[in-house]
């Protein structure tokens, strides 16, 4: 029985970047609310997007029980963008103050600062609620409701009926 053994040159990666690179000392951090009542919101994906971050870097992370992230070790650049998304909610970001819509807002990271406190809003979609009655109050069962709007077509108002 024979064993083969291959040598490799050591290679060490932390030397070799300070050797060509400046390493990266740059952060974000901030907390995630909700868009309308300003309460943190904790299991939240906050994904860090829009600059190009070295391999392996995580871009991704869950918000805290106090709704705290913090992506850190990041190179300097002015497209950081923050985007959230979580269960039962429409998904958001930072520049997303006062609707979902909203568009994104960038974070510039510069000679390796800490972009710190930052509100990250997401957004709970609006509900509708409320119970069917007949002429005398009492509950109907099996009744099908649903949500219309009002909208222009042809230069007219129609409704349109939703799911």
């Amino acid at each position: 029985l024979a064993i083969l053994v291959l040598a490799a040159p050591a290679f060490d990666v932390a030397s070799e970047q300070t050797r060509s690179d400046p390493p990266d000392t740059g952060a974000v951090s901030g907390v995630v609310v909700d868009g309308v009542t300003g309460a943190t919101q904790e299991g939240v994906i906050v994904t860090l997007g829009g600059a190009t971050l070295r391999p392996g870097h995580q871009s991704r992370q869950v918000t805290d029980a106090k709704g705290r992230f913090a992506f850190v070790g990041l190179p300097d650049s002015e497209l950081y963008q923050l985007t959230t998304a979580k269960f039962g909610y429409l998904d958001g970001g930072l520049g997303r103050d006062s609707a979902p819509t909203d568009p994104l807002r960038n974070v510039a990271v510069r000679n390796g600062a800490w972009v710190a406190n930052l509100r990250v809003p997401i957004w709970r979609p609006g509900a509708i609620s409320g119970m069917v009655r007949d002429e005398s109050g009492e509950p109907v069962v099996g009744v099908l409701v649903r949500a219309i709007a009002r909208i222009r077509i042809g230069g007219r108002d129609d409704l349109a009926g939703g799911p």
